[in-house]
């Protein structure tokens, strides 16, 4: 049973990995899973002047910070909703 979530797991980041790698989001945020100092992608003008402050060599791209964060993001909220299911469904199960 292990296996079989590691493996779809591992699946799961290929996949994830192949889409980001195909789009050219690959760095689209280069301290993640922040983005930029922030918790998502910077899009105020004031915001992105601290960004470029504070990561001078990398400037900020909004299209691929997004489909970087979000992609991330998607697998995190999908892996926790998966575990929470399935620890209510132990706990239903008699002993």
């Amino acid at each position: 049973r292990l296996i079989k979530i590691a493996v779809a797991l591992t699946f799961g980041i290929v996949v994830l990995g192949a889409f980001v790698r195909l789009s050219d989001a690959g760095l689209g945020c280069p301290d993640w899973p922040g983005c930029y100092g922030h918790v998502t992608v910077p899009n105020e003008a004031h915001e992105i002047a601290v960004a470029e402050a504070k990561f001078p060599q990398q400037p900020v791209e909004i299209k691929k910070g997004w489909i970087e964060a979000s992609t991330g993001r998607s697998l995190f909220s999908s892996s926790s909703f998966r575990l929470h299911q399935r620890s209510r469904y132990a706990k239903l199960q008699p002993q």
